[in-house]
């Protein structure tokens, strides 16, 4: 399924990099930081602390001012979510859990460089990004959700598998020779899509409240939406192409 998409997009941007000067091929990884907006909300949410993988192609120019790229990624979206538990005896703790979502993503876009003199090229960059549902860890909360459904439930239903957003940041380019450099690269990573819908729910036998007796219960709807920052590190390679009159 992600290959079918994959393949498609790289080969709609080899024109742009055929007719330029050549391409330039970028491997990059690095920390996500995850955070979701939850409609009805239980518990106390946190940042989610993942990883992506990023493969990436764009074209080159002659000034190398301005460009286009594309590229496909394997990135972690959710949050952790702090929830507080009462015990029969009336004992109280807290445990803390991360919510996860294991996305591929698709993105084209463009780059401002600031030519400068020295070794280090700064430059900006804004696109448009979207998503596919490859897994989740949802199945890991599915003895808790039998008490009181308050995390996600595991259901493809609810779970929606493609998903859209935004892509801006910025960061840094540098040679290490004539045809291999590095970079680092921050970005932000809005969706404007809902990544989990769960409508209301009523008549849900709770059978851990007030002592084990049986009281139902509703579970309001629940919309959560995906917000991520990315610290990118990695290698460019240069291809250039050189015409001969």
């Amino acid at each position: 399924m992600i290959q079918r998409l994959v393949l498609p997009f790289f080969f709609w941007l080899l024109p742009f990099c055929f007719y330029a000067q050549g391409a330039v091929y970028t491997l990059k990884g690095g920390p996500v930081l995850g955070l979701q907006k939850w409609d009805n909300q239980l518990g106390q949410r946190n940042p989610l602390l993942g990883y992506h993988l990023i493969a990436s192609i764009e074209e080159l120019t002659e000034d190398n001012r301005f460009t286009v790229f594309a590229q496909a990624g394997y990135h972690t979206r959710g949050t952790s979510t702090r929830t507080t538990f009462l015990l029969s005896n009336g004992t109280r703790y807290d445990q803390t859990f991360a919510i996860k979502f294991f996305n591929a993503s698709l993105a084209a876009g463009a780059k401002k460089r600031f030519i400068t003199s020295g070794s280090f090229t700064p430059y900006y960059l804004l696109g448009v990004r979207g998503e596919y549902t490859v897994k989740t860890n949802l199945d890991q909360f599915e003895s808790y959700n039998q008490c009181y459904p308050i995390y996600p439930i595991d259901n493809p239903a609810y779970i929606k598998k493609f998903n859209y957003g935004a892509i801006f940041g910025g960061g840094l380019e540098f040679p290490f020779s004539d045809l291999v450099g590095g970079v680092i690269e921050f970005t932000v990573n809005p969706d404007f899509s809902y990544q989990y819908i769960q409508p209301r729910v009523d008549n849900i036998i709770n059978n851990c409240g007030n002592g084990g007796t049986t009281n139902p219960v509703s579970i309001p709807k629940r919309e959560i939406t995906n917000l991520s920052f990315e610290i990118s590190l990695g290698i460019r390679l240069l291809h250039k192409v050189e015409y001969m009159d």
